[in-house]
């Protein structure tokens, strides 16, 4: 087995696993290498084993305490807010005057599920951010504790790549000042390969404090009435995730069907494709966002069904 693909395979495995029970794996690697018995199918079952044991660190395998799989269960939903951030930003971007290539007729449906777009993704953030806040106590006796070594590399993270994000904003908006609508609008082509870098930089910077607040939450201890209102605004981002992902393919429906040239930045009556590939990837995002939240959200509702028959 190439040294490369095998030290791969370790890293799979949590970093508590591997303390406890990684020279053993290694002469395990090394024993199936030496007698001939480390083929492919070893391979597939080595990484198997490392993401099941990477799910049950997370709460997540279906065999570990009920405590354990909320909280498995919460950073899911977290990170699948971060899709749809991601996935709703894309059409945002992809959605700027609409209206005004969209015949009259047409506009007042795919107007209202926009806003219902923008109402879900209101509450969601909402419902995101008061589980942060609840959470932050509990955050700050881990650091008090001496907890700071197992969150400290991906906060510095995020701060750094935040940092990027807001000199890469301030140069993108001054250059923007100089520019016609056209040229801001795909009109300026070193101006679209900046913006594609700076929408780049804004996702890495979303991504790397997910990172950092799935490394707090693994970490953070949370007492059994803050579990529960978690729990609680779980399911309610995993509703607006729901809504906010019908709602978007709702949107690009109608306009598919009555103005498909604006999906594809046309003038109006030049013809286009619903398949536009910005769509194809936000609505990606968010449908794989939507059934992340919905399976962290079921993971909470059945804990919270136990807690209430207990």
């Amino acid at each position: 087995m190439n040294p490369r693909l095998r030290a791969w395979l370790m890293r799979l495995y949590p970093p508590a696993w591997r303390s406890r029970y990684g020279d053993e794996l290694e002469a395990l690697i090394l024993a199936s290498e030496a007698d001939g018995s480390g083929g492919w199918r070893t391979t597939i079952d080595l990484a198997g084993a490392g993401l099941r044991e990477r799910l049950r660190g997370w709460g997540l395998s279906g065999d570990g305490p009920q405590e354990e799989r909320n909280r498995g269960a919460l950073l899911l939903v977290l990170v699948s807010w971060a899709l749809m951030v991601l996935g709703g930003g894309t059409v945002q971007r992809f959605s700027e005057h609409w209206e005004a290539g969209t015949p009259v007729s047409a506009r007042a449906f795919p107007a209202a599920v926009f806003e219902v777009l923008v109402i879900a993704g209101a509450l969601g953030c909402a419902f995101l951010a008061t589980g942060i806040l609840i959470a932050l106590p509990s955050l700050m006796r881990l650091l008090r504790a001496g907890g700071r070594p197992g969150i400290g590399r991906p906060v510095a993270r995020a701060c750094f790549t935040t940092l990027v994000a807001v000199t890469a904003t301030v140069c993108l908006a001054g250059w923007a000042q100089g520019l016609s609508n056209a040229q801001r609008n795909g009109g300026d082509a070193a101006y679209s390969v900046a913006f594609l870098a700076w929408a780049g930089v804004m996702a890495a910077t979303l991504l790397a404090w997910t990172a950092a607040a799935v490394a707090c939450g693994l970490r953070i201890e949370l007492s059994r009435r803050v579990m529960r209102a978690e729990a609680w605004l779980c399911v309610a981002v995993a509703v607006a995730s729901i809504t906010a992902t019908a709602a978007a393919c709702l949107w690009w429906a109608s306009l598919a069907a009555h103005a498909p040239w604006v999906l594809q930045g046309s003038l109006p009556g030049k013809g286009g494709s619903a398949l536009a590939a910005p769509m194809l990837l936000a609505a990606s995002l968010m449908a794989l966002g939507t059934v992340m939240a919905a399976a962290g959200a079921r993971i909470c509702a059945r804990g919270l069904l136990q807690s209430d028959s207990g």
